[in-house]
């Protein structure tokens, strides 16, 4: 049959390219259709798109063009439609770029956006088939993706690039970084042996960055023979481990403060090191192991965790041949004594410290010796300084001042617990460390032994010190005078108030209370007023100490008169009669026979509730009795006890006699 064409008859080759063509022509249409859509957006975001963005839809079109020749690969309708919503958040995210954004970043948010709901890759091919990004782009969308903790969509995208076959698209050190680095932060490491096997596959040898997310990907699982093997592959490739690295391998270990699994990994990755003779990293392992376990021990000091945990700490390091570095040590012991109370630990750090070099530092021996003594550690600080004495740091000026203090606070507690003569050895010892015994000490002394009253030890330390060249003060006459008072040596307080005369030492208040004693018990009356005229002309005030004293003096001498005169003076001069006011003047009034008086001024006492002394109520009772005056009815119990007593030592002469006549038949 003839043609009706004007044109020859086609060859089947014309054919098939008229269909190419076609087809072609049909690719271009459904692009021209999609940028002319892309082209209907608001006129603000269309500006934004057309200034900024031209090159992407001319990206999509070259990107359909190119698969002209792979029809059954190109894009379905669908896929137009999800890449013009890629293209659309394309246009927004330039629209707010920041202003220190990389010119990939906005496209790599983009692309996270939109996969951000997909399910499969193939989800993912639906928005980015065909299109040709940078790599960064893809490293920025995973590393968005992981910061929304879509672990699996960071995966689908990285499998998506890895099925690509342009090698410009398909995953490199930066992309496995990331997707890596995703799993590390989330702790999400499903498909973590699958990246590793595929960046294998891809012969891709890793940098420093990829092995530190490597070993903490690992740690984080507890592959802890990955993590050495990982080391070793390290090392042999001649890489040289930093700071990074070390962090990575002790990470897990410090945040569950983990003491065995970090000195194991400690011992493994110094055999490696050792292996291939990395003396700088050895070095730095050992400085940031030293950090670390250091940190731990600080945190069970704080912890109050006690000396046997603490010393097991300490001998783990042992069994690792392991061992702080010098400025772990001084730090922990800067802190130690500062948080534990018992200086148990501190003296055993302190003595491993002191045996290895550099030697301590005086200042930090200074320091540990100050806190032990607020603590009242106070032999804890003097072993501290016999050692250093002997071994080192020489102590220096300030190191004198604070043994001299700790002699001084043993010196007062001895004087609390009446132990005079412990104070006598004190000073001794000071003598031997070549510390010279001050003023305040050999104060304390004597103080000591006036509350021991021990007037022989009293008199020797007084004796001692002016040997020493020490001239008495007023508190040095005032605790040998209470001694000898105390003592009942009252010539020998004469003696001492004669002396303390001719030195010229003021007496205090103190020192005439504890003469009106020694006069009064000694009956010498005329030295005594003698003695008051004296106080009175150095404008000496008495206090109520001094007017209870006077008064007990005229109880001594059964002066009642006296005793009221002094009363009087006690309450003109302001103060208030306490109960050895009372009870001395009591004594006087019932010893000099005033009975009513001395029944008044109880009831005065009782009514301020005061308990008066034994000795008074019992003078009191008799006085009372002989004189027939009523009792209170509280005193009539001492009465009849008092009957009974003597009732009962009647009857005991009787039988006392009877025993002796029969004896004697």
């Amino acid at each position: 049959m003839a043609s009706l064409s004007i044109f020859p008859a086609a060859s089947p080759e014309s054919l098939q390219l008229l269909r190419h063509q076609e087809q072609k022509q049909q690719v271009f249409s459904r692009v021209s259709i999609g940028i002319a859509t892309f082209q209907r957006l608001p006129p603000p975001l269309l500006s934004l798109t057309s200034k900024h963005i031209s090159f992407q839809v001319q990206a999509l079109a070259t990107a359909y063009v190119h698969n002209l020749g792979n029809f059954e690969n190109s894009p379905s309708p669908c896929t137009s439609s999800q890449q013009q919503k890629l293209l659309r958040q394309l246009a927004l995210q330039v629209e707010h770029k920041k202003p220190n954004d990389k010119p990939t970043d906005p496209i790599g948010r983009a692309i996270a956006h939109c996969v951000r709901n997909v399910r499969q890759v193939n989800d993912v091919d639906a928005y980015l088939h065909g299109l040709h990004f940078d790599p960064h782009a893809f490293t920025t969308a995973i590393q968005k993706l992981g910061h929304w903790r879509l672990v699996d969509q960071a995966f689908y995208l990285f499998q998506w690039l890895g099925s690509q076959s342009n090698p410009e698209q398909q995953p490199n050190m930066f992309i496995f970084c990331s997707i890596l680095s995703v799993m590390k932060a989330r702790q999400d490491f499903m498909h973590f042996d699958y990246v590793l096997a595929d960046m294998k596959r891809r012969r891709i040898n890793p940098n420093l960055v990829l092995y530190n997310i490597m070993i903490e990907c690992y740690m984080q699982q507890g592959r802890h023979t990955d993590v050495i093997s990982c080391i070793v592959e390290l090392a042999e490739r001649g890489f040289v481990p930093e700071r990074p690295i070390f962090k990575a391998l002790f990470c897990v270990a410090e945040n569950k403060a983990n003491v065995n699994q970090v000195l194991t990994i400690f011992a493994s990755t110094r055999n490696v090191l050792s292996k291939y003779d990395m003396k700088g990293p050895l070095q730095e392992l050992h400085d940031f192991v030293s950090a670390l376990y250091s940190r731990i021990i600080y945190a069970a000091l704080q912890k109050k965790k006690g000396p046997d945990y603490i010393r097991r700490l300490f001998q783990l390091l042992d069994e690792n041949m392991m061992d702080l570095s010098v400025p772990h040590y001084d730090e922990i012991l800067q802190n130690c004594c500062l948080i534990l109370k018992d200086c148990v630990v501190t003296k055993y750090i302190l003595k491993r410290r002191w045996k290895i070099s550099p030697p301590l530092g005086v200042e930090l021996c200074n320091h540990i010796m100050q806190v032990m003594e607020k603590d009242k550690k106070w032999w804890a600080a003097l072993e501290v300084f016999e050692h250093m004495r002997q071994e080192g740091p020489p102590p220096n000026a300030e190191s004198y001042v604070i043994v001299r203090s700790l002699f001084n606070s043993l010196l007062n507690v001895s004087k609390e617990r009446g132990t005079c003569h412990w104070s006598v050895q004190l000073l001794e010892k000071m003598e031997e460390h070549n510390i010279k015994p001050d003023q305040q000490a050999w104060d304390t002394t004597l103080i000591a032994c006036a509350l021991k009253v021990d007037a022989d030890l009293a008199i020797h330390v007084f004796e001692k010190m002016i040997e020493k060249g020490h001239q008495p003060n007023v508190l040095s006459y005032g605790a040998l005078l209470s001694t000898l008072e105390k003592c009942g040596l009252y010539d020998g307080a004469e003696q001492v108030w004669n002396h303390m005369e001719r030195m010229r030492v003021k007496p205090n208040i103190r020192v005439y209370t504890i003469m009106i004693s020694v006069y009064g018990a000694s009956q010498k009356y005329e030295d005594l007023r003698r003695l008051l005229d004296k106080m009175y002309a150095s404008n000496v005030r008495p206090t109520l100490v001094t007017y209870n004293a006077l008064i007990t003096v005229c109880a001594m001498a059964s002066n009642g008169q006296g005793a009221l005169e002094w009363m009087r003076k006690l309450i003109e001069s302001g103060f208030e009669p306490d109960v050895t006011s009372y009870s001395q003047l009591i004594l006087a009034l019932s010893s000099g026979g005033q009975a009513e008086l001395a029944k008044n001024m109880y009831i005065e006492a009782k009514e301020l509730g005061l308990l008066v002394y034994p000795v008074a109520l019992d003078s009191l009772v008799n006085v009372c009795s002989t004189h027939n005056i009523e009792l209170p009815h509280e005193l009539n119990f001492r009465l009849e006890a008092s009957s009974i007593h003597e009732t009962e030592s009647k009857k005991n002469d009787v039988a006392h006699l009877f025993a002796s006549k029969h004896s004697f038949q």
